[in-house]
């Protein structure tokens, strides 16, 4: 009987110590969160490209390619992020019936908001290719962003 007792109390205080431990997770996942805001929904605009933030997503056009981030657009408290999202270059010509559509290359964006300015680049990992920035402001609409051709 005393065994059974000591194997119970046991069981207990290993779940207790795993419930503690979700708590400060939680606790602490929360505080980060709480430490970042949310970027102002809406367009974002700029000479050659264009973002279109959401409340769950952001959308970038640049022209000759489209960029996704299938996540809120969130800054910490320095007005900074870097998001992980796709990037797809696009060409200018109807492609033939039998291509295959570009592939989506996994990309971070990454930038600043300040007041209604943000500044925005593109990080391709594992690439040498150059990392483009722009400037684009809250509220205004590119009308012309340069297509390709």
């Amino acid at each position: 009987m005393m065994s059974i007792l000591t194997c119970g109390r046991q069981a207990s205080i290993i779940m207790l110590r795993h419930v503690f431990t979700l708590l400060v997770i939680s606790l602490l996942s929360m505080e980060s969160f709480a430490q970042t805001r949310a970027v102002k929904a809406g367009v974002w605009s700029g000479e050659t490209a264009q973002a279109t933030v959401t409340k769950t997503a952001v959308r970038f056009d640049f022209g000759c390619a489209v960029g996704k981030v299938n996540s809120p657009l969130r800054v910490d408290k320095n007005g900074a992020f870097r998001v992980k999202g796709t990037y797809i270059t696009e060409t200018g010509v109807a492609p033939p019936p039998d291509s295959q559509p570009a592939e989506p290359q996994s990309v971070f964006f990454v930038g600043t908001v300040k007041g209604s300015k943000m500044m925005l680049s593109i990080d391709f990992p594992n690439s040498e290719r150059p990392s483009p920035t722009y400037e684009l402001v809250a509220g205004s609409s590119s009308k012309d962003i340069p297509r390709c051709a």
